[in-house]
């Protein structure tokens, strides 16, 4: 009885340094680039990926964003579409099926003589992209056309 023990002991040990062996013997199939098939045995491939990094909060809960993170744009000139609730959409002054959307939220806005309105032309500076209807992009400086060269 004795032996037995001894016989099925030796074979889980055995059976359990084969299943645990750090590197596969054989490769048999790869299978879609993410698992390694080795004798009937399953090595999963880990993907490593970057996260972006956290920027900073500050006091009044915006993000601090460093000016190496998030690069200023060429500045655009263009014609004003609609103005209001801190959104402005503008035309392209080349082509009129271009549209841009920005955030003035944060933005220096140079206004001139009058406020800013429809059909009026402006320089606008923005940060990281240029955005689109739901996310519009974060304008730095919107400067009116009557303001322009001064």
């Amino acid at each position: 009885m004795k032996k037995k023990y001894v016989l099925v002991v030796v074979t889980v040990l055995a059976m359990g340094m084969a299943a645990c062996s750090l590197e596969p013997k054989a490769v048999e199939e790869k299978n879609s680039g993410t698992e390694n098939v080795t004798a009937g045995i399953t090595e999963t491939e880990v993907v490593k990926t970057e996260t972006p990094e956290t920027n900073d909060v500050t006091d009044d809960g915006r993000e601090d964003l460093s000016t190496e993170e998030i690069m200023v744009g060429d500045p655009i000139i263009a014609m004003v579409d609609r103005y209001e609730d801190n959104i402005i959409v503008l035309r392209d002054l080349d082509d009129e099926d271009i549209i841009y959307y920005f955030s003035t939220q944060d933005a220096q806005v140079i206004e001139g003589d009058s406020p800013i309105a429809t059909g009026d032309i402006v320089e606008i500076t923005y940060m990281g992209v240029q955005g689109d209807e739901e996310h519009p992009g974060m304008a730095v400086k919107v400067v009116a056309e009557s303001m322009m060269y001064k």
